[in-house]
Order: structure tokens, then sequence, then C-alpha cells
């Protein structure tokens, strides 16, 4: 969705880090490589924001590499934290876990969707961060809805 949403709203797009760096290494990874993918990450966004006026979207950020590695490892290196205590100005769309799982070779966690997800939920609200959640099985739907989000509630 989210490279359909920079299509649309005429921003840069590029793949999530994590994705580009486990195609790379394998799925034979540890604690220490989410540090290295919170890095890349940044990289990404801090070229992508150079690069835009208003806004951006992102696929993931690092409350995504906090949470897999709370819930991975169960710890999170203290660099990962500082940095995600300093974002402002975010808007997530946190997608409920309602549609079907989609296999892929580097999904993990197929039957603990929903505890994830209210992980984030409780991570969000926790740090204050504004969101909205989306639900429903139709794609179309979804998609609309997040455009009618930025539309009216970033762009205003």
């Amino acid at each position: 969705m989210t490279k359909t949403l920079c299509t649309n709203f005429k921003l840069p797009y590029q793949d999530e880090y994590a994705r580009t760096y486990l195609n790379a290494k394998g799925k034979n990874y540890g604690y220490e490589d989410l540090l290295e993918i919170a890095k890349g990450q940044l990289n990404i966004e801090s070229n992508i924001s150079s690069k835009v006026k208003n806004f951006a979207i992102f696929d993931t950020d690092l409350l995504t590499i906090k949470i897999w590695s709370l819930y991975k490892f169960g710890k999170l290196d203290s660099r990962i934290e500082t940095i995600l205590s300093s974002y402002l100005n975010r808007t997530y769309i946190l997608c409920y876990p309602d549609l079907p799982w989609t296999p892929d070779p580097l999904r993990e966690n197929p039957s603990n969707r929903k505890s994830i997800f209210d992980m984030y939920q409780k991570l969000l609200i926790s740090y204050k961060f504004k969101f909205h959640v989306i639900k429903g099985n139709d794609l179309l739907v979804r998609k609309q809805e997040v455009v009618d989000i930025i539309s009216n509630d970033i762009l205003k």
C-alpha cells in the first residue's frame, strides 16, 4: 500500500531497509543486526525527507524495529529508543490484522498478528503519537481511507 500511496501523492518511495538488509543477509540474523537495520532505515528517512516539502510516507520506522527487538529478543538498544523518543509530528496508519496472512519469505509470526498489533497500539499511545487504525478486508477501501486521512488530516 505504501508504494501505491507514494505514487498517488507523487512522493518518492523506497523499500524498507529491513527488507533490503535481510534479502542480502538471509533470515539468520541476530539482535545486533537490528541496529544496522535501524541505521539504514534512518538513512532512507533522511534521504526521502530531504526531497519533499510537506510530508513523506514510510512503510516502517524505528517503532517497528523497537517492537521487533522486544518481541524477538526481549531487549532494545538504547540508541533506538533515544531516536524514537525524538520523533515529532508523525502520524501513523496502523493496519488491523483482519486481512488473511500472506506468506512472504521475510515475514514472521503469522499466528501472533493481533498481539503484535496490540503492542503497536500500546506504544503509539504511550509515545502520544497520532495514529489511525484501518480495518476491513477490502484493500481498495483501506487505501481510500488512508488517502482521506492524508488529505483531510495531514495536509490540512
